[in-house]
Protein backbone atom coordinates (compact mmCIF):
# COMPACT_ATOMS: atom_id res chain seq x y z
CA UNK A 1 0.00 0.00 0.00
CA UNK A 2 1.38 3.53 -0.95
CA UNK A 3 1.34 5.73 1.73
CA UNK A 4 1.49 9.40 1.65
CA UNK A 5 2.41 11.48 4.82
CA UNK A 6 2.41 15.33 5.21
CA UNK A 7 5.05 16.83 7.17
CA UNK A 8 4.36 19.94 8.79
CA UNK A 9 1.52 18.56 11.87
CA UNK A 10 1.93 15.44 11.00
CA UNK A 11 5.45 14.62 11.03
CA UNK A 12 6.84 17.75 12.19
CA UNK A 13 5.87 19.74 14.93
CA UNK A 14 4.66 23.10 13.20
CA UNK A 15 2.83 24.03 16.08
CA UNK A 16 5.81 23.68 18.45
CA UNK A 17 8.35 25.46 16.17
CA UNK A 18 6.04 28.16 16.24
CA UNK A 19 5.64 28.62 19.96
CA UNK A 20 9.50 28.60 20.12
CA UNK A 21 10.14 31.15 17.73
CA UNK A 22 7.44 33.15 19.79
CA UNK A 23 9.75 32.79 23.00
CA UNK A 24 8.44 34.42 25.74
CA UNK A 25 4.75 36.94 24.87
CA UNK A 26 3.62 39.68 27.18
CA UNK A 27 0.88 38.60 29.35
CA UNK A 28 -1.59 41.09 26.91
CA UNK A 29 -0.22 39.05 24.16
CA UNK A 30 -0.23 34.98 25.11
CA UNK A 31 -3.86 35.52 26.12
CA UNK A 32 -4.93 35.36 22.40
CA UNK A 33 -2.71 32.24 21.44
CA UNK A 34 -5.36 30.10 20.47
CA UNK A 35 -4.31 27.05 17.97
CA UNK A 36 -7.66 25.81 17.40
CA UNK A 37 -8.03 28.76 14.86
CA UNK A 38 -5.78 28.23 11.76
CA UNK A 39 -4.09 30.89 12.11
CA UNK A 40 -2.95 31.15 15.81
CA UNK A 41 -5.48 34.14 16.91
CA UNK A 42 -8.56 34.01 19.44
CA UNK A 43 -11.06 35.08 17.60
CA UNK A 44 -11.95 37.11 20.84
CA UNK A 45 -9.08 39.09 20.03
CA UNK A 46 -8.94 43.20 19.64
CA UNK A 47 -7.70 43.39 16.14
CA UNK A 48 -4.40 44.89 16.80
CA UNK A 49 -3.42 42.28 19.00
CA UNK A 50 -4.67 39.42 16.31
CA UNK A 51 -2.83 41.21 13.72
CA UNK A 52 0.11 41.61 15.53
CA UNK A 53 0.07 38.07 16.71
CA UNK A 54 -0.45 36.75 13.08
CA UNK A 55 2.02 38.92 11.65
CA UNK A 56 4.52 37.21 14.39
CA UNK A 57 3.71 33.85 13.47
CA UNK A 58 4.13 34.66 9.77
CA UNK A 59 7.53 36.04 10.27
CA UNK A 60 8.60 32.92 12.37
CA UNK A 61 7.32 30.71 9.52
CA UNK A 62 9.26 32.54 6.88
CA UNK A 63 12.47 32.63 8.71
CA UNK A 64 15.23 30.84 6.51
CA UNK A 65 15.56 27.53 8.25
CA UNK A 66 12.59 27.19 10.36
CA UNK A 67 10.84 23.58 8.99
CA UNK A 68 14.61 22.20 9.17
CA UNK A 69 14.68 23.05 12.97
CA UNK A 70 11.11 21.15 13.99
CA UNK A 71 11.03 18.77 16.29
CA UNK A 72 9.53 15.88 15.24
CA UNK A 73 5.98 14.96 16.28
CA UNK A 74 6.00 12.38 19.20
CA UNK A 75 6.17 8.99 17.62
CA UNK A 76 6.40 9.98 13.94
CA UNK A 77 9.45 8.38 13.23
CA UNK A 78 8.92 5.14 14.61
CA UNK A 79 5.83 4.64 13.43
CA UNK A 80 6.74 5.65 9.79
CA UNK A 81 9.62 3.65 9.89
CA UNK A 82 7.45 0.64 10.87
CA UNK A 83 5.28 1.12 8.47
CA UNK A 84 8.21 0.80 5.99
CA UNK A 85 9.48 -2.13 7.37
CA UNK A 86 6.08 -3.53 7.04
CA UNK A 87 6.39 -3.00 3.56
CA UNK A 88 4.43 -0.25 2.59
CA UNK A 89 5.65 2.16 0.27
CA UNK A 90 5.81 4.88 2.28
CA UNK A 91 6.27 8.87 0.76
CA UNK A 92 5.99 12.37 2.29
CA UNK A 93 4.14 14.48 0.28
CA UNK A 94 3.94 18.16 1.68
CA UNK A 95 3.43 22.02 0.25
CA UNK A 96 5.99 24.53 -0.13
CA UNK A 97 5.46 27.04 2.24
CA UNK A 98 5.82 30.32 -0.58
CA UNK A 99 7.17 32.90 2.05
CA UNK A 100 9.92 30.64 3.01
CA UNK A 101 13.30 30.78 1.07
CA UNK A 102 14.73 27.68 2.61
CA UNK A 103 11.50 25.64 2.78
CA UNK A 104 12.00 23.37 0.29
CA UNK A 105 15.42 22.75 1.09
CA UNK A 106 14.54 22.80 4.60
CA UNK A 107 12.26 20.01 4.19
CA UNK A 108 13.96 17.38 2.44
CA UNK A 109 16.85 17.86 5.13
CA UNK A 110 14.45 17.76 7.94
CA UNK A 111 13.42 14.10 6.47
CA UNK A 112 16.89 12.84 5.95
CA UNK A 113 18.14 13.86 9.28
CA UNK A 114 15.38 12.26 11.11
CA UNK A 115 14.50 9.38 9.43
CA UNK A 116 18.14 8.39 7.69
CA UNK A 117 19.82 8.46 4.26
CA UNK A 118 17.76 8.11 1.47
CA UNK A 119 14.63 8.72 2.86
CA UNK A 120 15.49 12.84 1.31
CA UNK A 121 14.56 10.87 -2.22
CA UNK A 122 11.08 10.15 -0.81
CA UNK A 123 9.77 13.82 -0.54
CA UNK A 124 7.31 15.38 -3.14
CA UNK A 125 7.10 18.85 -2.70
CA UNK A 126 3.73 19.81 -4.96
CA UNK A 127 0.85 22.95 -4.95
CA UNK A 128 -1.86 20.39 -5.26
CA UNK A 129 -1.83 17.06 -3.59
CA UNK A 130 -4.70 15.58 -5.51
CA UNK A 131 -2.73 14.69 -8.35
CA UNK A 132 -0.34 12.54 -6.44
CA UNK A 133 -1.16 8.99 -6.48
CA UNK A 134 -1.21 6.92 -3.00
CA UNK A 135 -4.00 4.50 -1.56
CA UNK A 136 -3.98 7.16 1.95
CA UNK A 137 -2.92 10.84 2.62
CA UNK A 138 -2.41 11.16 6.42
CA UNK A 139 -2.68 15.33 6.56
CA UNK A 140 -3.45 17.57 9.41
CA UNK A 141 -5.67 19.87 6.76
CA UNK A 142 -9.21 18.78 7.13
CA UNK A 143 -9.93 19.77 3.21
CA UNK A 144 -7.36 17.96 0.47
CA UNK A 145 -8.58 20.29 -2.51
CA UNK A 146 -6.92 20.48 -6.10
CA UNK A 147 -6.89 19.58 -9.64
CA UNK A 148 -7.97 16.15 -9.81
CA UNK A 149 -10.43 13.57 -8.14
CA UNK A 150 -7.97 11.80 -5.73
CA UNK A 151 -6.84 8.19 -5.43
CA UNK A 152 -5.84 8.31 -2.27
CA UNK A 153 -8.12 8.10 1.22
CA UNK A 154 -8.00 11.59 3.47
CA UNK A 155 -7.06 10.53 7.07
CA UNK A 156 -7.11 13.81 9.10
CA UNK A 157 -3.92 13.65 11.74
CA UNK A 158 -5.48 15.65 14.71
CA UNK A 159 -4.75 18.95 15.56
CA UNK A 160 -6.25 21.40 17.52
CA UNK A 161 -6.81 23.50 14.61
CA UNK A 162 -8.50 21.39 12.62
CA UNK A 163 -11.68 19.35 14.36
CA UNK A 164 -13.75 22.06 12.92
CA UNK A 165 -17.35 21.43 11.11
CA UNK A 166 -15.02 21.00 7.57
CA UNK A 167 -13.42 17.58 9.55
CA UNK A 168 -17.07 15.94 10.48
CA UNK A 169 -17.47 12.45 8.22
CA UNK A 170 -13.90 12.28 7.79
CA UNK A 171 -11.80 9.85 9.09
CA UNK A 172 -9.22 10.83 11.86
CA UNK A 173 -6.48 9.80 13.66
CA UNK A 174 -5.58 11.20 17.05
CA UNK A 175 -1.49 10.47 17.51
CA UNK A 176 0.82 7.60 15.43
CA UNK A 177 -0.16 5.00 17.15
CA UNK A 178 -3.87 5.38 16.31
CA UNK A 179 -2.33 6.44 13.09
CA UNK A 180 -0.60 2.65 12.93
CA UNK A 181 -3.99 0.82 13.96
CA UNK A 182 -5.65 2.71 11.27
CA UNK A 183 -3.47 1.42 8.14
CA UNK A 184 -3.34 -2.33 9.42
CA UNK A 185 -7.20 -2.10 9.46
CA UNK A 186 -7.73 -0.56 6.33
CA UNK A 187 -4.83 -2.39 4.48
CA UNK A 188 -6.72 -5.58 5.88
CA UNK A 189 -9.88 -4.31 3.87
CA UNK A 190 -8.25 -3.48 0.89
CA UNK A 191 -6.89 -6.86 0.71
CA UNK A 192 -10.47 -8.05 1.79
CA UNK A 193 -12.09 -6.44 -1.17
CA UNK A 194 -9.45 -7.96 -3.65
Amino acid sequence: MRILCDLDGVAADWIGGIEDGLGWLPVEDSEWLDWTQGDGASPDAPDDARAGLRRRIKRIQGTFGFYAALRPIPGAVAAIHRLADAGHDVWFCSTPDPLNESCASDKINWVESHFGEGWGERVILTHDKTLVRGDVLIDDKPRVTGAAEPEWTHVIFAQPYNGGPEAIGRWRVRDWEHALRFVEDYARLLVGAA
